[in-house]
C-alpha cells in the first residue's frame, strides 16, 4: 500500500489501414483529442473499484475473478485478467 500513480495517453484512430499493419500493409495513424486516464493506487486486498467519468457509479470485482458484465468494466477486467 503506498501513493498511487498517474498515466495518461491520448486516443488514436487509423485513417487507413485498420488490420493491415500486420500484413505489411500502410497504415496511416493519428490521434484525437479524447484521452484515456488511469489513476493507480495500490491496496492490500484483491479488489478493485473502477470509476468511469462518464458513469456515476463506481464498480467493484476481485482479482483473480474477473467475469464478463457486457459494460465499460470489462475493459478494465480484461487488463487485470491478461496481465494475471
Amino acid at each position: 500500500v503506498g501513493a498511487g500513480v498517474q498515466a495518461s495517453a491520448p486516443g488514436r484512430v487509423n485513417l487507413i489501414g485498420d488490420h493491415t499493419d500486420y500484413n505489411g500493409g500502410f497504415v496511416f495513424p493519428t490521434a484525437i483529442p479524447q484521452r484515456t486516464t488511469v489513476h493507480l493506487t495500490r491496496r492490500a486486498d484483491l479488489q478493485v473499484t473502477a470509476r468511469s467519468a462518464n458513469e456515476a457509479a463506481s464498480a467493484r470485482y476481485s482479482l483473480g475473478q474477473e467475469r464478463r458484465r457486457g459494460d465499460w468494466l470489462d475493459y478494465v477486467q480484461c487488463i487485470t485478467w491478461s496481465l494475471r
